[in-house]
């Protein structure tokens, strides 16, 4: 299972929805920026707990990361 779920129309991960933060499950109220790189894609968001986190996806390795902020 996906650490992070994302809504994904024309392609992967175009706005995430929710991720797994110490085996909860939260819901994103809010993402704060989000940005495009070459080799990744990157988020700041806000969980309905008001916790901030950043979230990259790297599409090489296929692989979410969490960083609580």
């Amino acid at each position: 299972m996906d650490p992070v779920s994302c809504y994904s129309g024309s392609s992967y991960a175009e706005r995430p929805t929710s991720l797994i933060w110490q085996d909860q499950r939260f819901e994103i109220s809010k993402i704060i920026s989000g940005d495009l790189y070459p080799e990744k894609k990157r988020f700041t968001v806000q969980i309905v707990t008001g916790e901030y986190f950043l979230l990259e996806y790297n599409f090489f390795i296929d692989q979410w990361v969490i960083i609580p902020l």
